[in-house]
């Protein structure tokens, strides 16, 4: 889905917190809409990020998961 006031198509957007419950659905929405989305999360495992976005739906060409402590 393409919004043509806010377009974040071809965007690099970051989501920290983006494997928890909030985060999760942000990171989708982002996706979904065309953006690059960098996934900031504090425990990242690539199984957890392979449950949450399987790679069947989420590309990894426009996905990427960093192990990121944000204090």
């Amino acid at each position: 889905m393409e919004d043509q006031l806010f377009s974040v198509k071809n965007k690099v957007a970051i989501v920290t917190g983006g494997l928890g419950q909030i985060g999760r659905n942000i990171v989708a929405e982002l996706y979904s809409r065309g953006a690059k989305v960098a996934v900031f999360t504090k425990h990242f495992s690539e199984e957890r990020a392979e449950n949450i976005f399987p790679e069947t739906q989420f590309d990894r060409e426009n996905m990427a998961f960093y192990a990121v402590d944000v204090n």
